[in-house]
């Protein structure tokens, strides 16, 4: 990693969208840089504190691996630009040249208060390509609900076209993620991602939609996935005939 550093100072981010944390002094704040986050509890330094961690090189991490910058095109293997994006976020070695176990945690998704982080930046940072993915997952599960309710006799013809439908927006959908996530697999963040995605569709948190299961209405809340216009609230009365 030190080896690289004269390279990483190299690098070209001009033109980035958070360029000016490059080379930013670790005493100065990147919420005084980007006040707007602190609209955001998940971003916001006084709701979250680490314990062996800064915030602040954390946002740093985040805001430099999950955007699209100039270390996408430049470092093809994951894992190695993710140390790069927490190296240039502050992030040193420690004992036998590596980072510690906080820091590894946070490389590899294991740390769910900063997965929340990373969902909600890309949920604001990337707003656009995230809108697009909750409107091909509200149409794939449109177009799953008519495989699963069957399609009449006189509309047979039609199945071949929803399976067609269905693995269409399937890739484009996993190609999507691909994206928004920078790459990144793991499947913790993934699943954080399109609880993001269903909140924002369905209207209904992951807690909300997990105490419906256990209640036995979940059918009825998925029966018509996804509304486009979609009052979680109302809906909940509905279930329960309030």
């Amino acid at each position: 990693m030190r080896a690289n550093q004269s390279k990483l100072k190299k690098i070209d981010f001009k033109g980035w969208k958070y360029a000016e944390i490059i080379g930013l002094p670790l005493n100065q704040k990147v919420l005084s840089i980007y006040p707007h986050f602190k609209r955001y509890p998940e971003l916001d330094s006084k709701n979250i504190k680490f314990k062996r961690l800064s915030f602040d090189k954390v946002l740093r991490y985040i805001m430099i691996y999950y955007s699209n910058n100039i270390l996408r095109f430049t470092i093809p293997e994951v894992i190695r630009r993710k140390k790069e994006a927490a190296f240039l976020a502050g992030f040193v070695y420690g004992k036998e040249n590596k980072f510690g176990p906080d820091v590894e945690d946070m490389l590899f998704c294991r740390n769910s208060e900063i997965n929340k982080m990373i969902v909600r930046f890309i949920r604001r940072s990337e707003n656009k390509k995230f809108m697009q993915l909750c409107v091909f997952e509200e149409a794939r599960a449109k177009q799953m609900q008519k495989l699963i309710d069957g399609i009449g006799e006189k509309e047979k013809e039609l199945t071949k076209v929803v399976i067609d439908n269905v693995k269409t927006l399937s890739e484009d959908i996993e190609t999507l993620e691909n994206d928004i996530l920078n790459e990144d697999k793991n499947e913790e963040l993934i699943e954080m991602l399109y609880d993001e995605v269903d909140y924002n569709n369905l209207g209904l948190s992951p807690e909300e939609i997990a105490e419906l299961n256990h209640e036995g209405s979940t059918d009825q809340v998925l029966k018509d996935p996804y509304r486009s216009k979609y009052d979680g609230s109302k809906q909940r009365k509905k279930i329960h005939g309030k």
